[in-house]
């Protein structure tokens, strides 16, 4: 009887703890810093963060060492793209089956859709 109760409650914990992990991703925010448009992506900002993102790409030097995380974001208001402009935002990474058109000359980064963009930290509203 015991075993019968286990596999369940088992399927229940990683169950939460995963939908946990989605909800925490979404709702947190993060610095970043408006480098340009993103030429593959029409109307994507391409940001860098301003510290480690596991979402974004790592961009590394010639060494391997990774100096930078960027990533182009979707849904970001044209009030915030100026050059070297400092924002917050929340977003998600449900980006599948993106088109992109062929730029020369540029890196393909990851691509994540803004939630919301502020400029004052969202961490403490």
């Amino acid at each position: 009887m015991k075993k019968k109760l286990a596999v369940p409650f088992l399927f229940i914990v990683i169950l939460l703890s995963v939908s946990c992990e989605k909800e925490g991703q979404v709702n947190k925010c993060y610095q970043v810093k408006y480098i340009s448009d993103y030429c593959p992506k029409p109307g994507a900002a391409l940001v860098s963060f301003t510290s480690p993102n596991k979402d974004a790409t790592a961009i590394a030097d010639s060494k391997g060492g990774i100096i930078d995380y960027r990533a182009a974001l979707l849904n970001v208001p044209d009030k915030f793209k100026e050059e070297n402009k400092i924002f917050y935002v929340k977003y998600n990474n449900n980006h599948k089956d993106m088109e992109f058109k062929d730029c020369a000359g540029v890196d393909q980064v990851a691509i994540l859709t803004a939630d919301g963009t502020s400029d004052v930290d969202c961490n403490h509203n």
